[in-house]
C-alpha cells in the first residue's frame, strides 16, 4: 500500500519537474526502491525457478 502511494507521488514529481526530475525526485525514487524490496509485488504470471 505504501509503495503504491510513493509511486504515485514519484509520478507526479516526474511530470512536474521535467528534465530536473533526476535531482529533485531522487529521494522519492530511493524510497520507492527500498519499499519494492520489502513489498511482495508479483505480476500476473508467476514463473517457478525450482526444478524437481
Amino acid at each position: 500500500m505504501e509503495a503504491r502511494l510513493v509511486r504515485e507521488e514519484l509520478q507526479k514529481c516526474h511530470k512536474s519537474e521535467g528534465v530536473n526530475h533526476y535531482q529533485v525526485c531522487a529521494g522519492l525514487s530511493k524510497k520507492y526502491l527500498d519499499l519494492l524490496e520489502d513489498a511482495k509485488v508479483k505480476g500476473y504470471r508467476i514463473i517457478e525457478t525450482e526444478s524437481s
